[in-house]
């Protein structure tokens, strides 16, 4: 098992933080407005409204695979892993932008108050 590196800590962190956030809150049947025309739609492999989605489709379809859970909970575990992903690579991108303005490695100090901006946008209204 490879260790994990010292700057790949952070990111990792706000996955998980991002994850345990939202699984439990997960929608077991169709909920609002689109939710199930786009599970159909990951089930089926099948085309929802224009513009069809179809990265979405493809991706969402295998997990409707998965031996737990209804389908469409399924579906909204995988838009739960792709928004926990999404946090953290906002992260690395704040990260980078930060690093190459300052011209100098960030101390941990400053990785921690980006990681709680990102995770602040994580529980905003606007992300939910």
């Amino acid at each position: 098992m490879q260790k994990i590196a010292k700057n790949q800590i952070f990111p990792l962190v706000i996955f998980l933080i991002g994850l345990a956030l939202t699984v439990p809150l997960l929608p077991t049947t169709v909920s609002f407005e689109d939710s199930g025309e786009f599970v159909s739609a990951a089930a089926t492999s099948g085309i929802p409204h224009p513009s069809g989605y179809p990265l979405y489709v493809l991706l969402a379809h295998p997990f409707t695979w998965l031996p737990f859970g209804t389908i469409p909970w399924r579906v909204a575990l995988f838009s739960a892993l792709c928004a926990a992903a999404a946090l953290a690579v906002l992260f690395l991108v704040a990260r980078r932008l930060t690093t190459s303005l300052s011209g100098e490695r960030l101390e941990k100090r400053h990785e921690a108050l980006i990681a709680f901006f990102i995770l602040q946008l994580g529980v905003s209204e606007i992300w939910w």
